[in-house]
């Protein structure tokens, strides 16, 4: 999946240079293998990520799973 928006990335930024992607709900794409090392290529193809139900669901439950990934997120660069 990551190098499927890679190529579109690439692809739409050929056309366009202001082309951006923003995932919804993307935040283990940014990791390889599910890992906590960054896949830089996936990175610098998207503009940012959009998140939803982070802090509750339909059951008003914080996602801890998806906090901690972003937290990561936040500390690499």
């Amino acid at each position: 999946m990551q190098d499927f928006a890679v190529n579109i990335s690439e692809y739409g930024k050929s056309i366009d240079s202001d082309f951006i992607i923003i995932p919804l709900n993307g935040i283990k794409l940014a990791f390889q293998h599910l890992e906590s090392e960054l896949d830089r290529n996936y990175m610098h193809a998207i503009g940012g990520f959009g998140v939803e139900e982070l802090f509750y669901n339909s059951a008003f439950d914080t996602d801890y799973e998806r906090i901690e990934m972003l937290d990561l997120l936040v500390g690499q660069k």
